[in-house]
């Protein structure tokens, strides 16, 4: 089977797998005849007219979203006005009149219903707010997305929604490889809020994509229409996924500056340490499991003689060849070179805590037992300098990216287990589709 194929099975089967339906969720391209709705599967309906722009207002066919809401639509010729009606809620509106109605109450709106080549265009904005739904707008591709589901985030006013979740559940499980919801949701929640907060400020900064680059991806995503379309729209994806580049691309750009001398050496002899160490091991090589409480006094005792060598002036170097179990000693000779939150908190503290040249007593984590050496810190060398200078930038952007989260104002309307509900695919699921994909290829 090919690799179309396998994924399109996968798709389907994850269909077939899913025991909850999504919203009904519509997906126009501007100047495309064909859309789709998805209400748990993708269904292709064709326009009487193409979605266009007039006045930078976006019109459709009133038929399109009327009666994929399942809303009535009644035309009066002599009044040149149209009605629609979906439950307790009536909009009228008049060919080339600014002036419509919405139960009732007379609104201005900004571009008015035409006739176009014999059919009746209204305002998609206006009718479908006015039908209280959800309308979203994806430049990349000039796609238009239009559901009657709330958003499961609000990040400063920008919706994130199931459909969302959905596309990028599937395009890491065909492209990352294999994550199962209660892993993957948490993971996309936490890449939402903070690259949906950061492309946010790019935007209001005036910064965006290349439009090469935004050409490029909405034609990657919608080349590959086939792979998506049985349980997930395209639009989603382009529009997360460019604002993902943008929030990418954005840092890069911001965080590009060159750091001066005097910061980087200040950073280095402040927050840096060169350690050695024997490594005495509390975990069975064979099982990997922990020693018990015999084996464990065996460790400790080891530890503690090989302390008291050190300590009488034995060489700490020939300690190490002869008893540690670290196999990471044969490639650092010189010592392990790091700053804070790069080695177990264990060791990085003891090491911390150090003066030059003094041995720690034997120091325990979840690997054993720790006999270690602070040593002097190297001279700076372009080496040491460009990874200093590139850890100062990481920790400028963590930072800035810490002040515009406490600025933002994220409001969460579903939980990660209620969008997991909502997806309705479970981990059972994913081990069986997986299955069926390996046996398909055997």
């Amino acid at each position: 089977m090919n690799a179309k194929k396998i994924i399109t099975a996968l798709l389907c089967a994850i269909m077939l797998c899913s025991s909850v339906a999504s919203a009904k969720t519509l997906e126009f391209t501007i100047g495309e005849f064909d859309f789709y709705v998805n209400s748990g599967a993708i269904e292709q309906k064709a326009l009487e007219a193409a979605p266009c722009i007039v006045n930078s207002r976006t019109l459709v066919p009133v038929r399109a979203v009327a009666e994929a809401f399942e809303a009535d639509v009644a035309w009066n010729g002599d009044e040149r006005k149209v009605t629609i009606t979906l439950g307790s809620d009536t909009i009228e509106l008049i060919i080339d009149s600014n002036i419509a109605k919405v139960n009732g109450v007379e609104q201005e709106i900004d571009t008015a219903a035409i006739i176009l080549n014999g059919r009746t265009m209204v305002p998609l904005r206006f009718v479908s707010e006015a039908l209280k739904k959800n309308v979203e707008y994806i430049p990349t591709s000039a796609q238009i997305l239009i559901t009657d589901e709330k958003p499961v985030m609000i990040i400063d006013g920008y919706p994130i929604t199931i459909d969302d979740y959905r596309f990028m559940f599937l395009y890491y499980n065909l492209t990352e490889g294999r994550y199962t919801p209660d892993v993957l949701v948490p993971v996309l929640t936490d890449s939402f809020v903070e690259n949906t907060v950061i492309a946010n400020e790019a935007k209001a900064n005036g910064f965006e994509l290349h439009p090469t680059q935004s050409a490029e991806l909405a034609s990657s995503i919608l080349a590959d229409k086939e792979f998506f379309y049985p349980l997930s729209l395209t639009a989603p994806g382009v529009k997360v996924i460019s604002d993902f580049m943008c929030a990418s691309q954005y840092y890069s750009n911001l965080f590009s500056y060159q750091i001066p001398d005097e910061r980087i050496m200040q950073q280095y002899s402040e927050n840096y340490v060169r350690a050695k160490h024997v490594l005495i091991s509390t975990i069975d090589e064979k099982t990997g499991k922990p020693f018990d409480e015999r084996q464990l006094r065996s460790a400790k005792q080891t530890a503690d003689s090989i302390y008291k060598a050190a300590k009488s002036g034995e060489d700490f170097d020939e300690l190490i060849a002869k008893y540690s179990e670290d196999p990471g000693s044969a490639s650092y000779t010189d010592g392990y070179l790091f700053t804070r939150g790069e080695m177990v908190s264990e060791f990085e503290t003891a090491a911390f805590s150090l003066g030059e040249n003094e041995i720690s007593k034997p120091v325990k984590s979840q690997h054993g037992y720790h006999i270690i050496m602070r040593c002097p810190l190297p001279e700076m060398n372009d080496q040491i300098k460009a990874a200093i200078g590139n850890k100062i930038l990481q920790n400028d952007a963590v930072q800035y990216t810490q002040i515009l989260l406490e600025n933002s104002k994220i409001e969460r309307l579903k939980t990660d287990e209620e969008i997991i509900a909502s997806l309705g695919i479970n981990n059972d699921d994913i081990d069986a589709l997986i299955a069926q994909i390996t046996a398909s290829q055997q």
